[in-house]
């Protein structure tokens, strides 16, 4: 089991078993019963609900300490932990029970009307477990009546650990296959940018389905064995609250989070000195944001990865001066410990210093295939080489830029969105002939999506009857904040819709 990411909590117990593990409002675990309880987990899965290595066990839940314990349960029998985004409709979810067959679903009530019409048992999982804010219920149950003895499942470094969906240009979402030496190899990279040590206390503001909650920083505190703070919600008076209580030292989130966090009544005032670090990620902070930030003085560092890489790819350090001066405003820094980049024309050749190209990444903490999806998977590599679909820019001092996306896909909130699935949608809809979506500026989400609608014939409908159209089949976030109805979209040479033309027109 040394192999798996399961033995993290193993050694720490015994190594630190009285060190605080795990805070989650009012509750605290140390090592010893974190490990207690994940081992508990593991014999009930496999003795009571027959979970083999290779299973797939699926998460629905928030930011809660079962998660954490349900994850390092599954790795340490050799299962695959499939966490579910809560946001997404019960088509969606239906779409990855199907899509993963998970043997158990561990779910919180508050979701069981998006459990039961879900229906995951028509979808082939055998167990579904409830669990609950009270000392008794299905999860608990499970946890007092097994022992607590280590499991003896051989798992190895290379054998699959968890599948964290991103979103698919065809529109389905497509499940990354992370094994335990991608994990295990980004964090060694994160804990080599930050310099993160047992001291460290970090906070997980993003969901844990998000590979930014599950890997960013949660993953390396476990490994350091820090203590790992986790807020079920996003409320930025409490988030403020948690880091003065809890002496966070260590915070990653996306801008729509610091922007509420900065904006907060309680910001100027609250205490942050235990902070070490704010990382951003999954799109830019603004120069502006950031300043409210350096005039409290904080470290605020930017990052840039994607789910296919465990997440992260490349990241400025924390103690590099030069990357917080004015001649590197929207750097996203240097490839981390354990990732290469390189950036590509469209033969696939290296462009020179300062120009634009695709970015390209490979080493040990990206995956090497999609769950389910060959096809797709021999289209994202091209000899060992992951294609990110985005454009970037090197400058002569190795900092990077992202630039743009050359998928067709826009990020709201830290959310990726791809345009074609929502269109898919929309274009579902008896009344519409043509639909077609595009991104435009949001101060509060970054980016959101415009829908331009073209309707069948003579036909009559409205924004907020396509918008309504649109509930249950998309996440909310998914879902386009407006509508253009147009008569026509305009067609590029190769016959598709001419976003650029679009955008020019409605943005």
């Amino acid at each position: 089991m040394i192999q798996s990411i399961g033995y993290w909590p193993s050694k720490w117990a015994h190594l630190s078993p009285d060190k605080t593990a795990i805070v989650e409002g009012e509750r605290r675990l140390n090592f010893e019963d974190f490990n207690t309880r994940v081992n508990c987990l593991v014999n009930a899965l496999k003795n009571d609900l027959k979970v083999k290595k290779g299973d797939r066990v699926s998460i629905l839940t928030t930011n809660r300490t079962e998660f954490i314990e349900s994850w390092f349960a599954a790795s340490k029998l050799g299962a695959i932990l499939t966490p579910l985004n809560f946001r997404l409709a019960e088509e969606e979810l239906a779409y990855m029970f199907d899509d993963t067959r998970p043997r158990v679903l561990i779910y919180d009530n508050i979701f069981r009307e998006k459990v039961e019409k879900t229906n995951p048992s028509s979808l082939g999982v055998n167990y579904i477990i409830e669990l609950n804010d009270e000392e008794h219920n299905e999860y608990e149950k499970l946890i007092k009546e097994n022992p607590d003895e280590e499991p003896r499942t051989e798992v190895k470094i290379t054998d699959p650990c968890v599948i964290p969906y991103t979103g698919g240009t065809t529109g389905l979402p497509k499940g990354a296959v992370l094994t335990h030496s991608n994990v295990t190899f980004h964090t060694l990279s994160m804990i080599k940018n930050t310099d993160m040590t047992a001291k460290d206390t970090t906070l997980t503001v993003l969901p844990l389905f998000h590979t930014g909650g599950l890997n960013l920083f949660t993953t390396p505190t476990i490994y350091q064995g820090g203590t790992l703070v986790l807020q079920r919600k996003f409320d930025p008076e409490e988030t403020l609250e948690i880091i003065e209580r809890e002496n966070i030292s260590i915070v990653f989130a996306v801008p729509a989070i610091f922007r509420e966090l900065a904006y907060s009544s309680k910001f100027d005032e609250a205490d942050l000195s235990s902070i070490r670090i704010f990382m951003n990620g999954g799109d830019y902070c603004p120069p502006e944001l950031m300043e409210k930030y350096h005039e409290k003085n904080l470290n605020f560092i930017h990052s840039y990865g994607l789910t296919e890489s465990s997440p992260g790819v490349l990241a400025n350090r924390y103690t590099d001066d030069k990357a917080q001066e004015k001649s590197k405003e929207g750097s996203v820094g240097k490839p981390l410990f354990y990732s290469a980049v390189k950036i590509v024309d469209d033969k696939g050749e290296e462009v020179e210093t300062g120009e634009s190209g695709e970015l390209l990444t490979k080493g040990p903490h990206v995956i090497e295939k999609y769950w389910n999806k060959p096809e797709e998977t021999q289209e994202a590599f091209s000899n060992g080489w992951l294609h990110t679909g985005d454009i970037a820019r090197r400058d002569e001092e190795d900092y990077y830029y992202i630039e743009g996306r050359k998928k067709d896909m826009i990020v709201s909130g830290g959310e990726n969105i791809y345009l074609s699935e929502v269109e898919r949608v929309l274009s579902s809809h008896p009344q519409v002939k043509e639909a077609a979506v595009i991104g435009v500026p949001s101060e509060k989400w970054g980016e959101v999506g415009m829908a331009i609608i073209v309707l069948e014939g003579k036909e009559k409908t409205t924004k907020e009857e396509i918008l309504s159209y649109c509930q249950g089949k998309l996440a909310k976030y998914k879902i386009p904040k407006s509508v253009k109805f147009a008569e026509s979209l305009p067609v590029g040479p190769a016959g598709s819709v001419d976003k650029k033309k679009l955008r020019e027109k409605y943005a």
